[in-house]
């Protein structure tokens, strides 16, 4: 069903679920909001889910005592939504590997023999079903970060 949904609203409830998978691995997420009034058009369910199975993996894939940081903003274009690990968001794996994956160029279980990748994969898809993308920024080197892309919902003009 689609509906109008707030970004802050929505990374909220996921956050809500997934701390407690945080903690249970000792990760800290930290968040930084910065538009509490950006909307979203789409399946909460599935919008909620996209981001929720980036972080999953994040959390899987560091160790105790790491911090992932999940930011939010907006452009002009749309929402921006990352996730950034303390060194390796997905240690082991470089960002060619994980965009092999995001774009269908390898399966999962060849790029990650466990599945891990498996949230990611489906990430990529909620989010082109709502008109969205997923890259991977590599910022220095070292730090890789997933980042959801997201078209804004403008609630239509009242003249």
């Amino acid at each position: 069903m689609q509906e109008a949904i707030t970004v802050h609203q929505l990374l909220e409830e996921s956050l809500a679920i997934k701390s407690i998978l945080a903690e249970r691995f000792g990760i800290t997420l930290e968040t930084r909001l910065e538009d509490p009034c950006a909307f979203l058009c789409g399946d909460r369910r599935l919008l909620r889910a996209a981001p929720g199975n980036l972080i999953d993996d994040a959390i899987k894939r560091n160790h105790m005592g790491d911090k992932i940081l999940i930011c939010q903003r907006t452009s002009d274009s749309g929402v921006i939504i990352s996730i950034t690990g303390p060194e390796d968001i997905n240690r082991g794996q470089d960002p060619d590997s994980i965009q092999e994956v995001l774009f269908g160029r390898r399966t999962i279980l060849e790029a990650d023999g466990n599945g891990l990748h498996l949230g990611m994969a489906l990430a990529r898809r909620i989010a082109d079903l709502h008109g969205g993308r997923i890259d991977t920024v590599q910022d220095d080197g070292h730090t890789c970060s997933l980042t959801m892309y997201l078209p804004l919902f403008r609630y239509p003009a009242i003249s």
